[in-house]
């Protein structure tokens, strides 16, 4: 049984290995290079920087398709458009000019792979996490994704969390659900589109907290004694129990137990207009909970949650199971103490 079973799985993976690689020559041009289109972003004065990126590219067998300046962006976001090129290449030039975080902003909103060189002051100060000993050590400025294994033991711990949390608040949903059909008329449960994972849109549920009527002028954010709350929906924003829904969001994998907050794609307009870097967070399921949630808080404008996008960006930069039963336990605490808006 297990030779069968070894037999049977070489082969299948075989298999799959063949096609993989067969695709890939399939890419190769007659200098024996990949054609991935990568395409360079730096001074395109300085010969001696660009064949370094050359060599690079010749040991990994991919292709650099141009090499352009900063100047440039015009020409770059059309590429990456098009999809002529499949990833961009910064170089440290590049890097150390005055107009680079603008031009990375650009980059951000394209969902493209930004690879950079690290310098010495970066590798001193241990902010590359690189666990490839036989490639050149280039960081994905873009990439922020956990290991797979974390990834799974995460997710387990979601699933584990939402069911144990939707049977112990069960009871609570029940009288609050009483209490919102007896204070005003309408459904107990609000569903609202948001965009979560990979920009998917999704309907996020809540307990009902507002009038029937409170956005019919359009979005609108919930300010600090926001008349169109109901008594019960403010006294459920206080402990944040409107959200206990959100676990079943939790279960079905749309979000997570900590993660950035969703929002509507109204506010995500918004928001990208002051900070491109904001689609960075749609590489992770949105959370019941968030770094920024307990930093911050709620945002009543725009300018809100783009201070506190900062808290969302540090908390990708550092993801770790660890990093979240902390954020879990100061939630818990901001709930005790009746600190929701």
């Amino acid at each position: 049984m297990i030779l069968l079973f070894s037999g049977i799985l070489f082969v299948s993976v075989f298999i799959g290995r063949v096609c993989l690689t067969t695709c890939l020559l399939k890419r190769r041009g007659k200098d024996g290079a990949y054609r991935c289109g990568v395409l360079v972003i730096g001074n395109t004065n300085t010969p001696e920087e660009n064949s370094g990126y050359s060599s690079i590219a010749l040991r990994h067998g991919i292709y650099i398709r141009r090499v352009v300046s900063l100047g440039e962006m015009n020409d770059v976001v059309r590429m990456v458009s098009q999809g002529e090129v499949d990833c961009v290449m910064m170089s440290n030039t590049a890097m150390n000019s005055q107009g680079i975080l603008s031009s990375l902003n650009r980059l951000y909103s394209l969902d493209v792979s930004i690879f950079v060189s690290p310098d010495d002051r970066a590798l001193i100060m241990g902010l590359v996490r690189y666990d490839n000993v036989i490639a050149e050590p280039l960081v994905d400025l873009a990439c922020l994704e956990l290991p797979d294994k974390v990834v799974a033991l995460k997710r387990f711990m979601d699933i584990i969390a939402s069911f144990i949390g939707l049977v112990i608040c069960l009871p609570v949903m029940a009288v609050l659900s009483c209490a919102i059909k007896i204070q005003s008329s309408g459904p107990v449960i609000y569903s609202q589109e948001r965009i979560g994972f990979r920009k998917r849109p999704f309907m996020l549920f809540k307990l009902r907290s507002m009038r029937m009527d409170a956005e019919s002028a359009g979005p609108s954010l919930t300010v600090t004694n926001d008349e169109r709350v109901t008594p019960v929906g403010r006294f459920m924003r206080k402990y944040r129990l409107d959200e206990i829904p959100n676990l079943w969001n939790v279960m079905k994998g749309e979000m997570s137990i900590v993660g950035p907050r969703p929002e509507r794609q109204y506010y995500i307009d918004q928001i990208i207009k002051q900070a491109p870097h904001y689609t960075l967070i749609h590489q992770v399921r949105p959370g019941l909970t968030s770094w920024g949630m307990v930093k911050y808080g709620y945002a009543c404008d725009v300018s809100g949650m783009v201070e506190r996008l900062k808290y969302d960006i540090l908390y990708l930069r550092n993801m770790s199971l660890s990093l979240d039963l902390r954020i879990i336990y100061h939630t818990l605490f901001t709930v005790i103490r009746g600190e929701g808006k």
